[in-house]
C-alpha cells in the first residue's frame, strides 16, 4: 500500500532516513548525469507520487491549507561526486546573489534613515551586517569547492558529497523526474523534503 502524506498534520509513522549511500570496494558505476564511469561517487534517493486533494480550514484570522498526497515509491540514482560539486557551486552561486541583494537592502534602509534612530533602523542594520557576513561564507565556500573541482581533489570532493546529501537528491529529481511525469506523477521530493511530511498509511 502506497503512504498518503499530509502538509499539516503532525507525523503518525516515523520514517527512517538514511544519508547518501557510498559504494565501496572499487565498485564502478556510470553516472546517470554525465555518464562517467567511476568508483567516486553515491546512490541517491527520492520519493515521487501525487496530489490527491487540498482543503482548508480557518484558525481564528488564519486560513490552513492542507495538501495530501499519495507517495507511489522512491527512485535511486546514481551520480558522481564532481557532479554534485557542479549541482553545490550553481546552488551556492544563487544563495550569494541572494544574500547580496538582501543584504543591500538592508543596509540601504538603515543609512537611509540614520538620522531616524529606532529598533527599526537598529534591527535592520544588523540584519544586513548578519546578511553580509552569511554573503561572504558562502562565497568562501563556493571559491573553495570551485578549488577542488579544478584540481579534482578527490578527498575533498568525497566530503563535500556526504556533508551534502540533499543536493544529490535534488540533482536526481532535476535529471530523472521526467521518465514519472510521463507516467502521470507530478510531485517529488528528497529526503528531507519527505520527512517534512506527515505520514499516515492507507
Amino acid at each position: 500500500m502506497s503512504d498518503v502524506q499530509s502538509a499539516e498534520e503532525p507525523a503518525a509513522v516515523e520514517i527512517k532516513q538514511t544519508s547518501s549511500e557510498v559504494l565501496s570496494g572499487g565498485l564502478r558505476r556510470h553516472c546517470e548525469n554525465c555518464r562517467t564511469e567511476t568508483e567516486e561517487g553515491n546512490i541517491y534517493r527520492y520519493y515521487y507520487g501525487t496530489e490527491i486533494s487540498k482543503s482548508s480550514t480557518m484558525e481564528g484570522s488564519y486560513q490552513k491549507i492542507t495538501t495530501t498526497y499519495d507517495v507511489a515509491g522512491t527512485q535511486e540514482t546514481y551520480l558522481c561526486n564532481q557532479c554534485l560539486a557542479v549541482k553545490f557551486l550553481k546552488s551556492s552561486r544563487i544563495s550569494f546573489i541572494g544574500l547580496f541583494i538582501l543584504a543591500f537592502v538592508l543596509l540601504s534602509i538603515f543609512f537611509i534613515a540614520i538620522n531616524k534612530v529606532s529598533i527599526l533602523t537598529v534591527l535592520a542594520l544588523l540584519a544586513g551586517l548578519l546578511s553580509l557576513f552569511f554573503t561572504f561564507k558562502v562565497l568562501r565556500e563556493w571559491r573553495a569547492a570551485s578549488a577542488q573541482l579544478k584540481n579534482k581533489d578527490v578527498a575533498a570532493l568525497r566530503q563535500l558529497a556526504s556533508m551534502n546529501p540533499d543536493l544529490g537528491d535534488l540533482l536526481s529529481i532535476e535529471i530523472t523526474s521526467y521518465r514519472l511525469k510521463s507516467r502521470g506523477f507530478t510531485n517529488f521530493w528528497s529526503r528531507s523534503q519527505y520527512q517534512g511530511l506527515s505520514k499516515t498509511k492507507n
